[in-house]
Parts: C-alpha cells; structure tokens; sequence
C-alpha cells in the first residue's frame, strides 16, 4: 500500500510539472508575441506619421499656363525637351513645376512616392535657369550636360528599400545617382521601388527613373505601364549604394541585380546607360572596370536589317504559357523587324532546359535572400506583404508541416504550387555550389544556340499577359518566368511596348495549359476585361552585348512606333 501511494505521488508531481512546463511555454510564447505586437505597433504608427508628413507637406509653385503645360507634358523625349529648353520655349523652373505639381497630386494619390525633394528641386531649377540664360548668352548652350535641368526619379534621401524596419534610414547617393546629378538631373522625389517609380513615368511625375532587377522589378512594371526599361549586365554598372539600406545578402555575389532606365522612348535609355557606363565610373567603384558605350555596336544593332542580321524569338515558354495578347504583341515585333530586312528564327528550349534554370535560380535567390530577408523582417516585428506570408509560412515551417502541405496541394490539383514551394528552404553550401554549376552548363548551352543559330539577341514576352488584378496578386506574383531566367546569366535584358490589348485578346476560354489549376483561372481572370491595357515585347543578348539590345529595341520601335499613356492623367 505505501508502495503504491509514492507512485501515485510520484506521477502527481510529475504531471504537476508537466503543467509548470506547458505554462512557462505558453506564458513565454504570449510574452513575445504581445513584445512583438508592441514593436510592430510602433513601427505601424511611424509608417503612418511620414505618410502623414508627406501629405501635408504644402509647395509654394509658380504659375505656368495650360499651354506651357501641355506643351511639356507633350513632348516625346529628353532631347525634345533640351531642344525646347534652348529655345526658352519654357524655363527649367516652370518644367520642375509642371512634374513636381504632378508629382503631389498623382504620387500621393497612388501611393507612389517615400520621399519628396521637391523644395530643393525647384532651388535648383531656379539656379540652373541662370546658368542656362548665361550659357545661352555666350552660345555654349550644347556644352551644358545631357540631364540638365530633367526631373527625375530615383534612389537617395530615405532609402527604406521597401522595409519598415529602415524607413527612417537616410542613406547616401548611390554611384548611378551621383552620376545622373553629374549630368544635371534635378531629383524631384523618391518612388516606392521600381513599381513605384514606373507609375510615376507612366503618369508623367518624372520624366526619367531609375529601377533594380534582380528578377524583373524593372522589366515587368515597366512592361505593365507601357514605357521603355532597361535592365543592363551585370557588373558592368555600378551596384554600389543601391543596398544601403538593407544587410549585405551572400547572393549578391552569384545573383547581381541591376540598376538600370525607365522611360518613355527608347533614346532616354540610351542616354541614361551612356551615363552609367562613365568611362571613369572606376573612380567611383573601384570594382567596376572602365567599359564605355560602344555606339557603332549600338547603331550595327539599329540597322541590322540592311545586313540581314539574325534574331531569335520564344513565343511561349515550356514552363508558362503565354496568353493570344501577348503572342500577338510579340508577332507586331516580329513583323516590323522582318519588315526591314531582320530575319527571325525560333529559339527553342526544352521544358528540362527551363525548369533547371528555374529551379537552380529559385533555390540561389530563397535560400541566400527571400527567406533570410524575410525572416529579418518578422523578427524585426514587421508585417510581411500579402504575397509574402504564404511564402514565408511554408519556408519556416518544420518538415512535416512541409511534406503534409506539399501532399494537399497534389491531391486539390495544384501540382503548380506544390512543385514552386520545393525550394522554399536553406540549401547547402554543396547544393548551391551545384546549383551554380547548372548555372554555368545552362549559359554555355544557351551561348552555343545564339552562336548556332547566329544570332544578335531575342525577343519574347515579358510576362504571361498584361498587368494582373490586385486580387490575383497572390497567384499572380511569382510568375516571372519570361524575365528571372535571364537574371540568373546576368543577360542585359530590355521592355519596347509595341500595342494594346484588344477585345479580341480577352476571351478567357482562349488561354489553356497543361496545368488547368488555380493559377490558370487566375490568369483566365485577367485575360478578361483587360481590353486597352499595355502590351509590349522583351529584348534579351548575351552578356556585355547591351549595345545590341538597346539597338535592337531601337529597330523594333522604329517599325511600330507605338506610344501609349494612361488616359486618366
């Protein structure tokens, strides 16, 4: 009897205890989570007090008449606008206005803007009128640099690089701001990201951007707002700067992103990457070697037809279908080309080709950068973006979560999704390295059909359709099949628009693919009532061959002249 009674106040204690754990685990689970929502509070409230500043910020503006103003936001190019300038047809002061007044009324209303520099802006547009009148005077006008007195957008002052936790960060001029300053760019404001950045092209607030591309953020809200973009190779322009407000990721050593142009004519990025391929830009980044423009490549490139030089086309890839619009688009690119005397040839690749560039490029960029900068964001106690969350849940889940995950997404038919979210997880020293060796196969693969085939570059859609609804965000997002692969090589890459959608375009019964799952609904959706949205073309060319690309997007647009601009601003 007194045996069994120690025993039994043996397993009272220890159940007792047991409790005392589970206790402690919730009590400190519940300690963090209300530290974290305290933190997250904090930061909300900061978010909501610069948009509030921003907001309420009030400009002093000089009258310009709706003749002046039309004639500005009329005119096609920068040239166009130098040219005007010269003539004193309106003042430096008077172009700063016109954008900057747009810049408050549209940026603000489309959340496009983090930081306005606008009261420095029209300083400067004040001075620079007094250098031009001078320069005028004496007939040295052509001497005054290429960007003077254009208003522009890029990246300086706040630099939060899209996260709350560095949105009071004020960061340095990175080296392609230092040398659009150079060449006398008055920067108005700050856009939130590339997407940001092209709305504000788009709807005439700047006339020049500047955007990051690491898989497509400057192509594709380019491609979605019907402007011009380019995205240079790699390390053949300077990055120094553009990361200041984020940690140092390990990626940025095998995946470079680019900063590169958005405009509206094709003759901005020329001149925009003119500028950052300063024949001295190794004064400004020792990293980088002297490599200027080489214009005969440039215009060999834009009269390629009279030599009947070879381009190669991908209608559609393996991997992603492409809508009838966007096929058609390529097809008025294609047509133009052959037009002048361009011959076009398909260039093909395998679904096995793709995929191991998907999936080497995924698993280098998740395992070295998504998840590591995500995971900095929740544990800095930072809401994750809507397409984020998904993403974020999966890659910090533990095995089984995963593997009974994956196993639900088959059995509901989302094949698509459950193979996407295989990479979603920390990858091995030895597993990227191997992933850098299929990198190296797939280019020398993909340099040996351009040589095979004899060609000067491609052109292919840049995303499966026109831009997607914001209720498909979530399926839509991750689908940049058309651009990040050639992000992985590094390849100069660049958007032309070349029409709009039409009515024809947008029957949802017309698009089919082999996967028929949620994401192919969600791209039937969009399909439909996207009549009139912009459509264009990617131009892509082997590394160091930007020249090329850049003159094969001048021969293009020189065929279709297309020019589109949204109709509510």
């Amino acid at each position: 009897m007194h045996l069994v009674n120690l025993r039994s106040i043996k397993e009272k204690v220890g159940i007792k205890y047991v409790g005392y754990g589970i206790g402690a685990l919730v009590g400190y689970k519940l300690i963090n989570y209300m530290i974290w929502k305290t933190k997250n509070k904090k930061l909300n409230i900061r978010s909501a007090q610069i948009v509030a500043e921003r907001d309420s910020k009030t400009y002093t503006f000089i009258e310009v008449s709706p003749e002046k103003t039309q004639l500005i936001l009329n005119l096609p190019d920068i040239q166009a606008i130098r040219e005007n300038l010269f003539q004193r047809s309106f003042t430096i002061s008077e172009l700063v206005t016109v954008y900057s007044k747009r810049t408050v009324e549209i940026g603000r209303q489309l959340n496009l803007t983090a930081v306005e520099l606008i009261d420095q802006a029209l300083i400067t547009a004040n001075e620079y009128d007094q250098i031009l009148d001078k320069h005028l005077k004496d007939g040295q006008q052509s001497q005054l640099p290429p960007l003077f007195g254009i208003p522009i957008s890029t990246k300086g002052d706040r630099n939060s690089r899209g996260a709350q936790i560095y949105q009071d960060h004020i960061a340095d001029d990175a080296v392609t701001v230092k040398l659009f300053k150079k060449a006398g760019a008055i920067i108005i404001v700050k856009a939130r990201s590339s997407g940001g950045d092209s709305a504000l092209v788009a709807s005439r607030c700047v006339v020049l951007a500047v955007g990051t591309d690491i898989g497509g953020s400057i192509r594709v809200p380019a491609a979605f707002n019907g402007l011009f973009s380019f995205k240079p190779t790699g390390a053949r322009t300077s990055n120094l700067g553009y990361l200041s407000g984020m940690p140092k990721i390990s990626t940025s050593s095998i995946v470079l992103a680019s900063q590169g142009p958005m405009a509206r004519s094709n003759d901005d990025l020329v001149l925009a990457t003119k500028l950052q391929l300063d024949p001295q830009i190794h004064t400004y980044d020792w990293k980088i070697p002297s490599s200027p423009f080489r214009e005969n490549e440039y215009i060999s490139a834009v009269n390629g037809g009279k030599q009947k030089l070879r381009v190669g086309y991908i209608d559609r890839l393996p991997t992603l279908q492409s809508s009838k619009g966007a096929r058609r688009a390529l097809q008025i690119a294609k047509d133009a080309l052959e037009k002048q005397g361009f011959e076009l040839v398909p260039f093909n690749q395998t679904l096995e080709e793709v995929q191991t560039i998907k999936s080497a490029f995924q698993g280098i960029m998740i395992s070295s950068n998504a998840g590591p900068v995500l995971k900095l964001l929740s544990d800095q106690c930072e809401d994750l973006l809507k397409v984020n969350v998904a993403f974020y849940s999966y890659y910090s889940a533990n095995p089984l979560k995963k593997f009974l995950l994956r196993t639900l997404l088959k059995l509901t038919g989302n094949h698509r999704f459950s193979n996407a979210i295989a990479n979603c997880k920390d990858f091995s020293k030895d597993e990227i390295d191997d992933f850098i060796r299929k990198r190296e196969e797939s280019n020398e693969n993909i340099r040996a059909k351009f040589q095979d085939l004899d060609i000067i570059g491609l052109i292919l859609p840049n995303y499966v359709h026109c831009a997607f609804k914001e209720s498909n965000q979530l399926s839509m997002n991750s689908l940049i099949d058309y651009t990040s692969i050639w992000n992985f090589f590094m390849y100069p890459c660049g958007t032309v628009p070349t029409t709009l959608v039409q009515a024809s375009d947008t029957n949802p019964n017309d698009y089919q693919d082999s996967f028929d799952d949620k994401v192919t609904k969600s791209i039937r959706n969009d399909i439909e009532d996207s009549e009139g949205m912009p459509m264009g073309v990617q131009v892509v060319g082997l590394s160091q061959m930007d020249e090329r690309v850049l003159g094969l997007m001048k021969a293009i647009d020189n065929g279709v002249q297309f020019r589109s601009r949204p109709k509510d601003f």
